[in-house]
């Protein structure tokens, strides 16, 4: 039992400091590529929309999936979702923003499956 708890607190600070480490550097970064402020705040409110809209599902769905499922899915989604948004560095300014955009619905996603599975 105190490995799941040790393991839903760590997926849960990771999802979390994940989140908040995109703040310092992406905004500079994208003003650099020339991504207008819209785009930037549509960025960041991608991840809390998608975690919000995502969160009803999981919870009904949660008995099937399990929740070590749902916590390998979020955290496999996190993944995924980071390296979309380390490999947009190099890229113009629309796959810059797409993949922004994608990495942070991957995060929303991440976000609501391991949440709900940690309070379930």
């Amino acid at each position: 039992m105190e490995w799941t708890l040790a393991f839903l607190t760590l997926s849960y600070l990771l999802v979390n400091v994940i989140y908040s480490l995109m703040g310092p550097f992406y905004p500079t970064t994208a003003l650099d590529k020339g991504v207008t402020p819209i785009f930037i705040g549509a960025v960041f409110s991608m991840m809390p929309a998608a975690s919000f809209l995502a969160s009803p599902f999981v919870g009904n769905s949660l008995e099937k999936i399990t929740r070590r499922g749902a916590l390998l899915l979020g955290l496999t989604l996190q993944v995924a979702g980071m390296t979309l948004l380390g490999a947009s560095a190099g890229m113009d300014e629309f796959w810059f923003v797409a993949c922004g955009l994608l990495s942070r619905l991957f995060s929303g996603l991440s976000l609501a499956l391991v949440t709900t599975s940690c309070e379930y």
